[in-house]
């Protein structure tokens, strides 16, 4: 593999032919902030062996894992259906910011490997690499949590034999498996897997209603009764009045960070497709879909069939405790539960599996622009980064902590660590792509010039960043309640800040890096040869009439 993407220090610039048309050739070469953008070329290596079903369908059920499943039913328990629902809208619409900043970058510059990138290219070297951490070892941690979750899961059938060390090592070989072979083969089991969580999901929406309207076999009809008994609200560790309520959605906020999770990762993925700047806004147009149909209707739902008050939530110790099973034990259908329970399981497998998928892309990201040791570059001949891989399959070794203290115990911190890391990451891809804004209007380009072109943007990425920068440092408010101090709990849920903020201060002190300048910032190299949003929009529309209405219909949904 050439060296010319390495970087070797603040005197050494970036090999290769200067590019003539670059106004600004400081910034495509490593130079004094020690930042190099040949990563763009350098990611191609890694084989782009993803086809269009493979990324639609982990679009859409990727991230699906026990966030939804489980982590929905204490935040019932702690905001009531109204504070449950309006903690996820509005976590919702700042990952719509996310998601479409994310789009318009990765659209222009496809081969750029991650976002951590784009924090170090528009905003400063020193966040490109803490951000390109923090999303490492954040996903590496979360397949951790994962693969704890399933421990969790499978205590649900306490007469299985099997100790929870046990079903983590069958369940972790798979996963060795998956992550070290070709990206086909992970693209090949995501597909799958999305698939059946997507219809589980439609069929578990389908029976919540019939339920709710009175059609199970106990013949109750709920419609919005928990509204009203015990009732919308609950009031956050009895606080009463505003404040409790305001609490109260403010833990479901937390919540939601921790199920939203993962959803970034599709643009990831993306780069490992055929065609990226076309398959990008594909997915990124989606999203809104994915938020809507499966989080909100998720807690809508949620919200109309479980009480906030049932002990199950909070008592039960593995996948019992799930809102879902709950609710259809509630309502006499016996088997429906362990139905539920294996979708869990399989949606906890491969969440955990497109975690470890991210973070090993990162790292190999990371290496390629000289922010993480080389030998992280090395690529076997099917195209995968080992070594990345290497590392991040030792990490999921975490969850065997759950032997000693306890699967749901771990997963809960992990999941927090998870959580906090996240709400991270995706303040830095706003203000990443603020900054990518202002480098377009000093250059004297618009955003129509774009190969994708958000009409969210830029008030989405202004709402995302301040929310989601506001709710990291808020993120373990619970430990500061009175009478609920615990230091495992307040180090779970800070501990991503001190990696974030040490990262940041000691790569700017250690390479003098400094803040790049909007005339500074490259908007050349490595920048997509397409068409621009206009030209993509007319070509698109022209294509959409010659389809059959049932394929426009397909392709909106999928």
């Amino acid at each position: 593999m050439s060296n010319q993407f390495i970087h070797k220090g603040d005197e050494e610039s970036a090999s290769g032919p200067k590019d003539i048309r670059n106004p600004h050739p400081r910034s495509i070469s490593s130079g004094s902030n020690g930042f190099t953008t040949g990563v763009d070329d350098g990611v191609g290596e890694v084989n782009r062996a993803l086809k269009h079903r493979h990324l639609q369908m982990i679009g859409i059920g990727g991230a699906i894992g026990t966030g939804l499943w489980l982590g929905t039913g204490y935040a019932l328990t702690t905001a009531g259906p109204a504070g449950l629902l309006i903690g996820f809208l509005l976590l919702g619409l700042a990952m719509i910011g996310v998601m479409e900043s994310l789009g318009e970058m990765a659209s222009m510059f496809p081969g750029s490997g991650s976002f951590p990138h784009f924090a170090g290219r528009f905003v400063d070297p020193a966040l490109g690499f803490c951000v390109g951490i923090n999303y490492a070892y954040g996903n590496a941690i979360s397949f951790a949590a994962e693969l704890s979750a399933c421990a969790v899961v499978l205590q649900y059938w306490p007469d299985n034999g099997v100790s929870p060390a046990g079903w983590i090592s069958i369940l972790y070989l798979p996963s060795i498996v998956i992550i070290a072979a070709p990206v086909r083969f992970y693209g090949e089991s995501e597909f799958y897997c999305s698939i059946m969580k997507i219809l589980a999901f439609i069929v578990i929406v389908v029976t919540s209603v019939v339920v709710d309207l009175g059609g199970a076999p106990t013949g109750s009809r709920l419609g919005f009764t928990y509204w009203n008994n015990p009732g919308p609200w609950v009031q956050y560790s009895g606080i009463a009045g505003l404040g409790g309520r305001f609490l109260g959605v403010l833990s479901a906020i937390i919540n939601a960070a921790y199920t939203y999770s993962g959803a970034e990762c599709v643009i990831l993925v993306a780069g490992e497709t055929k065609n990226p700047v076309r398959e990008i806004p594909r997915v990124v147009k989606k999203v809104w879909f994915r938020i809507l149909f499966f989080y909100i209707l998720g807690v809508i739902l949620v919200g109309m069939l479980v009480s906030s008050a049932d002990p199950l939530l909070v008592s039960a110790d593995d996948a019992s405790g799930s809102p879902y099973v709950i609710a259809f034990r509630n309502a006499g259908i016996p088997t429906l539960p362990h139905i539920i329970n294996a979708v869990i399981l399989v949606s906890a497998w491969s969440a955990g599996n497109s975690y470890a998928y991210a973070s090993a892309r990162t790292l190999y990201s990371m290496a390629l622009s000289g922010r993480f040791p080389k030998i992280f570059t090395k690529v076997n001949r099917f195209g995968l980064p080992w070594v990345a891989a290497a590392l991040t399959l030792a990490i999921g070794a975490l969850a065997y902590l759950s032997i000693s203290s306890g699967a749901s115990k771990v997963f809960l911190w992990l999941s927090a660590l998870t959580a906090q890391g996240a709400l991270l990451n995706w303040g830095s891809i706003c203000l990443s792509h603020l900054r990518f804004r202002a480098a377009l209007r000093a250059n004297g380009m618009e955003p129509d010039d774009l190969p994708y072109r958000s009409k969210w943007l830029p008030y989405g990425s202004w709402y995302g960043m301040f929310c989601c920068y506001i709710l990291a440092f808020l993120s373990g408010f619970s430990v500061f309640v009175t009478g609920q101090w615990d230091t495992a709990t307040f180090f779970a849920n800070y501990l991503s800040i001190g990696i974030y903020g040490g990262c940041f201060l000691g790569w700017k002190l250690v390479k003098r890096t400094s803040f790049v300048k909007a005339a500074e910032i490259d908007l050349i190299h490595g920048r997509s040869t397409s068409k621009g949003h206009k030209e993509i929009r007319t070509i698109e529309k022209e294509e959409d009439r010659l389809k059959s209405p049932l394929r426009r219909a397909y392709e909106w949904i999928l």
